[in-house]
Order: C-alpha cells, then structure tokens, then sequence
C-alpha cells in the first residue's frame, strides 16, 4: 500500500508576535496608568480600561509576516497621523513561549526537546531554528527545516525498538480533540512518543490527559533556548529601523507574561530584550512599575539607574489576589478531586 507525502505547512501563526498600539495622543492621566502597567504582567477587565480611559473605540489588528516586518511596520504607519502615540507592547513569550497545558505536560513528560518533537509532529511545523532567524533577519524567504517532527526528523526515540501501542495509549489519542482532523500515520507517531511515556502519564495527570493534552496542542509552544537571541536580534533590527524621528514609541510596555513565559528561561529573555529595548531607545524617563513587582527579579533592574527606577505604589487589581512573584515557578494544578473521564481505569 502507498501512502501519500505529507506537505509540510508553514505554521509560524502558532507563534506570538510583537504588537505596536498606536492611540490618539495620549492625555498625561491616560499616559501615566499606562506607565504604572509597564512590566506588571496584569490584565486589566474591559471594564477597567473604559472606567480609565474612556469611551471605547475599535481596534484593528493586522497580521504581519516576519520575513519584511520593517518595510509593512513602516508602511502601516506612514497611514497614520503622526500626532499619534505609539505604545509598543513587549510581551517577553514572544522570544520563548509555554503555556498551562504544557507545563501540566511537562510534569508528565520532563523533556523539553520531547514535547517540541510531539507539538512539531501534530502540527507539522517549521523548526524555526536560528538558522531560520537568520534568514528572516536578511529580508530573505527562509527555508524551514521540519527534523522537529517525525515526518521528516529522525525517529523518536531510536534505543527503544519494537515498542507495542497499548489499549490505554490508543484510547488516549483517539481521545483527542485534535484526533478529529488527524492522519492516520501522524496518529501512529503520537501513539508511539506517548507509549514512553504511558506510566508518567497515569501517574502525574490524574486522569486529565485529555483536557491537558488538547490545551498543549492547542496553545502556541515554542521552548528553545538555542533561538532566544536569534529572535530578539531580529526584532532588535526591527526596533531601530521602523521606530525613528517621530515613532519613537510613547510607551514600551513589557511584561513577564507568567504560565507563558518559560519561567527556566525568564532571566536570559528579559535581560536580552531589555538590552535590545534600551540600545533601540535609550532609557528614557526610566522604567515604572507597581510596588508588588520586584523589578531586579531576573537580574536586569540594574540596567536602570536608581534615579530611573520608578515605582508607582500598589497597583489596582480588579481581582484583589495575593501576588506572587514566583508566579512563574508556580506549575499549573487542579484539583485531583474534580469529576472527568478516567482513561486509566481501564487496562
């Protein structure tokens, strides 16, 4: 029997981008509540916003390819009025991204580089190594490499030979909501990287393997500490072409995103964006922040002066939760009582 090539597809939408707000010019009370946001990783409710800043107003989101980002960037502004504020938000899981599925599947499946052949191999995506973001970085169409996933990489796991797909495995995948639009020879790759796993699984997800699994594949990923710098060069470059003259932004705003900023990677990516962020814009009036941040928690706060160190006191959080610094170190948890289907009771 013959089966049909698989095409690969370009799928670099699974991965977060940077994004430029450009508002109205902003009144100095307007231009302060975003200063106090700088770098405390909130979101505020809708509500929130339109009790500070008014009437609401609509919003277009445009999606940019990366490969001739400064050319569109720039040319997106030039239909701008130049009177306008830029605010440029930062959100640090654009140069390295997790997410709460898949820190409730690295308890189960500890490897790193593990989970990125099992999300490669379901999505069928661009490695986007550095050699990719060195391509993008030179204005050139990148060729994408695809050893990531099994359809094109090496084997899974090689030292492990004739490894037999049990019942519970097979009962796992089809349980999938990804299952629905899967092939049959991807579903073959999955059922054979989970096997491996099939006792960690049992153990650690408490019969939430499905609810946990669906939001891993469903969220974007992207852990690799080898392409951090390559992406933040490229958007470095980026920064100090398109924002010159009058489009410096107004306001940078950057924030830790926590549950999706790798937390064992947070240190590397913020000092490298602040250093790419304080070479494209000088420093500025300083970074502003609430009292619960601890702005020197990753060892970067010293790239700011005292003198420009600002904080702003406590910040008005809508939910009134205890804040937890460590809040990236936190795993993902639920209540191992909740009611959901239980695959592991049956052999």
């Amino acid at each position: 029997m013959t089966t049909k090539k698989k095409t690969p597809m370009k799928r670099d939408t699974l991965y977060p981008r940077m994004f430029v707000s450009i508002r109205s010019p902003l009144e100095e009370e307007h231009a302060s509540m975003y200063r106090t946001m700088m770098d405390v990783g909130v979101v505020l409710e809708h509500k929130d916003l339109v009790k500070r800043c008014g009437k609401i107003r609509t919003i277009r989101f445009t999606v940019i390819p990366y490969v001739g980002a400064t050319q569109t960037l720039t040319d997106l502004l030039d239909q701008e009025d130049p009177e306008k504020d830029i605010i440029l938000d930062v959100d640090l899981d654009g140069f390295g991204t997790t997410s709460p599925g898949a820190m409730a599947m690295h308890e189960a499946i500890p490897s790193y580089e593990d989970l990125m052949r099992i999300y490669h191999t379901v999505h069928d995506l661009c490695d986007m190594d550095p050699n990719y973001w060195q391509q993008v970085k030179a204005n050139v169409e990148p060729k994408c490499n695809y050893e990531r996933g099994l359809h094109h990489g090496p084997p899974f796991r090689p030292d492990v030979p004739n490894i037999r797909i049990s019942g519970k495995t097979k009962r796992r995948i089809r349980s999938l909501h990804h299952d629905e639009n899967m092939e049959q020879d991807t579903r073959d790759m999955l059922e054979e990287m989970l096997e491996i796993y099939s006792s960690s699984i049992t153990e650690t997800l408490k019969g939430k393997f499905t609810e946990k699994m669906d939001a891993f594949l469903t969220q974007p990923f992207h852990v690799d500490e080898s392409t951090i710098e390559p992406i933040i060069d490229y958007w470095h470059q980026v920064f100090k072409a398109v924002f010159v003259g009058n489009r410096v932004p107004t306001v940078i705003h950057v924030v830790r995103s926590p549950f999706y900023t790798p937390h064992h990677h947070l240190d590397s990516i913020e000092c490298k964006a602040l250093d790419a962020l304080v070479d494209s814009f000088g420093p500025g009036a300083g970074v502003f922040h609430s009292k619960e941040v601890d702005l020197n928690r990753s060892g970067c706060g010293n790239k700011f002066p005292p003198k420009l160190q600002h904080d702003v006191g406590e910040h008005e959080h809508v939910e009134h939760a205890p804040w937890e610094h460590d809040i990236h170190d936190v795993f993902y948890r639920w209540d191992e009582n909740e009611d959901g289907e239980n695959l592991e009771e049956k052999a």
